[in-house]
């Protein structure tokens, strides 16, 4: 299990400051949910962990600074990112994006790591034939989970994982989540807007708003109340589309702070 701590975190894309001085620890082994209005910098804090965006500040495994890694030495030290877009590789089917997903696993490792993700993931077991572009929504948000859990990171980071789908498919995908990676023993950070998903399913919870930590608290359901009153019932939406409310769209309009972290990543190889 491994620790990962964010000192001073400050992510800017040009003369745009996404986030500012964020200082977070998430012990080993336990799971932080970022939540926050759309724009809020929560996409731009897993973009720093993966080596995708310029940063101040430290970023440490278990006391060492990852600072120097760019991204593929950061995947190698155990760094695991299922972003928003998921990157699958949609011609190939869901067998082989899982087994690109052990490239340098080696022959029983990859097998291993094959059963442990049908075993954890039963959906994909009877996907596995089907091309990833021919899947659903939340079937491709499965696999790309289940890709990067092949590797057996030390930390995972979930950008948002609810991002179009329905309210039971997140519901299944968060429950299967928290489930894999607590058996597994992931120190995982998961970004979201629907807040009520994730409350009483992780160790602990941060309000980021406009960049800034604004909360910080166990992310118990009891905690939901003052969330919302806070810090999420101001803005252009409603602070109920924050929690999953399909009638109006399901999401709350906040500051532009992380639409450079998209575009960046979007001039970068479509992603």
């Amino acid at each position: 299990m491994t620790e990962l701590r964010l000192r001073s975190l400050t992510v800017t894309y040009g003369s745009v400051i996404a986030t500012h001085a964020v200082d977070l620890t998430v012990p080993s082994g336990s799971l932080l949910a970022v939540v926050g209005p759309n724009g809020a910098g929560k996409s731009s804090l897993v973009e720093a962990v993966a080596g995708r965006a310029r940063y101040r500040g430290d970023i440490a495994l278990d006391g060492r600074s990852i600072d120097r890694l760019g991204t593929a030495a950061r995947t190698r030290s155990g760094v695991g990112v299922v972003p928003q877009e998921r990157e699958l590789f949609h011609e190939l089917n869901v067998h082989e994006n899982l087994v690109v997903g052990c490239a340098g696993l080696g022959r029983a490792a990859t097998r291993g790591a094959l059963e442990r993700s049908y075993e954890a993931f039963p959906i994909l077991a009877k996907l596995r034939d089907r091309r990833a572009g021919h899947l659903s929504g939340g079937e491709r948000q499965v696999l790309a989970i289940a890709r990067v859990l092949c590797r057996r990171p030390r930390v995972m980071l979930l950008d948002e994982p609810s991002v179009g789908l329905s309210p039971s498919m997140r519901e299944q995908i968060v429950g299967n989540l928290v489930r894999t990676c607590r058996e597994m023993r992931v120190t995982a950070v998961i970004t979201e807007q629907f807040v009520e998903m994730v409350l009483g399913n992780v160790d602990a919870l941060v309000v980021l708003v406009n960049g800034r930590v604004e909360w910080r608290g166990a992310g118990a359901r009891s905690d939901w109340p003052v969330i919302k009153q806070r810090y999420l019932g101001t803005g252009t939406a409603s602070a109920d589309a924050a929690v999953g409310s399909d009638r109006l769209g399901g999401r709350l309009a906040g500051s532009d702070a992380d639409r450079p972290a998209r575009a960046e990543r979007n001039r970068k190889g479509g992603r």
